[in-house]
């Protein structure tokens, strides 16, 4: 461990400031707020318990993997194509006819042990004999629209948020849902900052992230920090999302 548990709150502490400072801010001809750390401050992160900041989205998916039904989960093998595309509905048997149909082309056979639907989707956990379990989700239309982006082809558009009216708050939580749903189960995925700013026709949520690529046996891990600007229209809620490579550090020694 890189640093002592008083030295991680001591970087805790400086990342929510950046945050509150953050909060409110309007910023205009595209002027971005980077926040930044230095690479010992990282490192202390990324090895340590700490995952993102305070207030993150996040879910509690213990012994769970959450999967979102789609265009070919639903198909027999034979019948897929090669278009991969979330679905969503707003009918609850239809999002029940949607997983069992995934679940009768699987792989693997599992019951519905219980569901449970929020304003974002239907969720239907399933199970077989051992102790892990799937959530078998599937969005709702009202909430977000992804039928434009293809996961085997993705393109700069992540979907449409359908929310009204669109407001600053909800899209700092859609878009960390996304992201966590995402990026919940990549070791060394770690959320450094996620901050709303307030631009002339769209919202953008800067997230500062890491990634690791760990090293072999007397090879150094490899730490990369990404800056990932999502962004959501004032206007019809379209998401598009750049990313960009802030820097690179060296990690522990394996």
């Amino acid at each position: 461990m890189l640093g002592t548990q008083e030295n991680i709150m001591k970087i805790f502490y400086h990342l929510l400031l950046i945050s509150l400072v953050a909060v409110g801010l309007s910023c205009k001809n595209n002027e971005v707020l980077t926040p930044t750390l230095n690479d010992d401050q990282i490192l202390q992160l990324v090895y340590s318990s700490y995952k993102y900041p305070q207030g993150f989205y996040q879910e509690d998916v213990t012994n769970c993997s959450i999967y979102y039904e789609n265009t070919i989960s639903i198909m027999p093998l034979r019948q897929r194509g090669t278009k991969w595309y979330e679905l969503c509905t707003e009918d609850h048997n239809q999002a029940r006819a949607w997983s069992d149909s995934s679940n009768a082309n699987g792989s693997t056979w599992r019951v519905v042990v219980s569901e449970r639907e929020t304003e974002k989707y239907f969720e239907f956990k399933r199970s077989d004999s051992s102790a892990w379990s799937l959530l078998s989700r599937v969005h709702k239309c009202s909430y977000l629209d992804r039928s434009m982006f293809d996961r085997l082809n993705p393109g700069s558009i992540l979907g449409v948020f359908q929310k009204r009216p669109i407001l600053a708050s909800d899209v700092k939580i859609l878009i960390e849902y996304l992201w966590f749903v995402d990026n919940y189960e990549i070791g060394g995925s770690k959320v450094l900052t996620s901050i709303v700013q307030d631009m002339e026709s769209v919202y953008q949520i800067l997230i500062t992230e890491t990634r690791v690529s760990y090293g072999d046996f007397g090879l150094h891990d490899n730490i990369t920090v990404y800056e990932s600007i999502y962004s959501v229209s004032k206007f019809d809620g379209t998401i598009t999302l750049s990313k960009k490579v802030q820097r690179s550090i060296q990690g522990h020694m394996n």
